[in-house]
């Protein structure tokens, strides 16, 4: 759950909000979320295997192919 701004007080600052606060954006928040995701050890390498073997079945079809 997203907490709510100390500065907003109930009222609208377009200051506060163009410079972002005290706090990370929603969408700079999904950004680091998908960035430390990305980043464990784990997926890195399950994503390459994923690649990996999706270059194997491309190459595959290819050399079947007439």
């Amino acid at each position: 759950m997203l907490a709510v701004n100390h500065e907003f007080n109930g009222k609208w600052n377009d200051d506060t909000i163009f410079s972002g606060g005290i706090d990370l954006s929603l969408f700079s928040l999904l950004r680091k979320k998908t960035a430390d995701f990305i980043e464990h050890i784990i997926i890195s390498n399950l994503i390459l295997g994923m690649t990996v073997f999706l270059c194997v079945v491309i190459l595959s079809e290819l050399s079947v192919s007439e």
